[in-house]
């Protein structure tokens, strides 16, 4: 027996008698209206699965009533079938563009009437299904997008006269892209910007996976690591045994990263790259873009054949080091030029007077600025550290 509520519409008694007879014997709750007036009211009174509707009606003809209908119910909420005549095929085209679902024609053919009517109910049931999948799907997605923020900084460090900041901007719900800034010794501080290759959900799972292995303390940046004797992990072995645990061949996704240590007391940055987009030294006097460090990304670096190497930065006072993703520097514009390292580097600089909050606020409203679409094509993270 088939289920579902629908409403026949004619002006014929004839006509609604026996259509709704015969769709009561399919199994169908069957209810009429006998004027376009008459059907408004049921509808804003009742819940229908389907409305069979005639054009050809005296008063409020059966367009007049799609119309009115479609301003409030959608064709997948409320499917609506018109009935007309053979030779009124203007009539189709309009209530078709009206939002009509499907039309028959008088006299009507019941097989074809069934079959139309199964159809539309068919779509409705599983458009209704495909919405909760829909909703489960965006809940769970802002639970993970939830978690992920969870992993950001929720308190930076405050240390030695060092200032941090830093912005976070996935370009879908979810990102490949993270930080980390954790003090530790309570003199250094860890710093740590990645960017996973690809989007959604693997992509974020991944980044996720290496915010907790930076943030737990059994396993971060001081206990990441064999050296006995040292007060932290030496980046480069960090990017090294995160080589290890995230190879390519289990992920299917490679990790560019900057990982390094600060030290409050002297202002020695020392860092390590995985690949990952060269840091800019701000200094009161000058600028400049540091030099790239070898190292492949993590999950395709052969760590045997290509270690990776450690540079140094000493940051005086009134120094400033930004540290940023490549969703920041190859944002596109209408003309398909990219933002570019030297456009940030020179902005950064311009505004060196500028607190540090004001500037990384700046950098986005600039990036925006180029970019001219809502949304930016890859997640940007901008991270910045400043000497007082």
């Amino acid at each position: 027996m088939k289920t579902g509520k629908i409403l026949v519409v004619d002006d014929n008694e004839m006509n609604r008698d026996a259509l709704s007879r015969r769709l009561k014997r399919l199994g169908y709750e069957i209810r009429e209206a006998e004027s376009g007036y008459h059907a408004l009211t049921m509808v804003e009174e009742n819940s229908f699965d389907l409305i069979l509707l005639d054009i050809l009606m005296p008063g409020l003809n059966g367009l007049e009533v799609l119309q009115q209908l479609r301003q409030v119910h959608s064709p997948t909420q409320l499917p609506i079938i018109l009935a007309t005549a053979l030779s009124e095929s203007e009539d189709v085209v309009r209530g078709l563009n009206l939002g009509a679902n499907d039309y028959i024609t008088k006299p009507i053919d019941f097989p074809i009437v069934k079959a139309r009517v199964e159809m539309q109910l068919a779509l409705k049931r599983a458009s209704k299904e495909l919405q909760v999948a829909n909703d489960r799907m965006q809940r769970s997605l802002n639970a993970a997008f939830a978690v992920q923020q969870a992993g950001l900084p929720n308190r930076l460090p405050e240390l030695g006269g060092f200032h941090f900041d830093w912005r976070f901007e996935p370009c879908d719900e979810l990102a490949g892209d993270g930080l980390h800034v954790r003090e530790f010794g309570n003199r250094w501080v860890s710093i740590c910007l990645w960017d996973v290759s690809g989007h959604g959900v693997p992509a974020a799972l991944l980044s996720v996976s290496i915010a907790h292995i930076l943030n737990d303390t059994q396993a971060g940046s001081v206990r990441l690591h064999n050296e006995v004797d040292a007060p932290f992990a030496m980046p480069r072995n960090v990017i090294q045994r995160l080589n290890e645990l995230f190879p390519m061949e289990r992920t299917e996704h490679f990790v560019t990263m900057i990982y390094g240590v600060l030290d409050t007391h002297s202002g020695s940055f020392i860092y390590s790259s995985a690949g990952h987009c060269n840091p800019i030294h701000l200094s009161a006097n000058s600028g400049a873009m540091e030099p790239p460090l070898s190292g492949l990304p993590i999950g395709i670096g052969d760590i045997d054949n290509e270690p990776y190497d450690e540079r140094t930065i000493e940051l005086a006072k009134g120094d400033r080091l930004y540290l940023y993703s490549d969703g920041m520097v190859e944002e596109m514009d209408e003309a398909d030029q990219s933002f570019g390292e030297l456009r940030l580097k020179e902005y950064c600089q311009q505004q060196a007077g500028e607190k540090l909050e004001r500037v990384l606020d700046h950098c986005l409203d600039l990036l925006r600025i180029h970019a001219q679409r809502p949304k930016f094509i890859d997640d940007v993270t901008l991270l910045a550290v400043q000497r007082e």
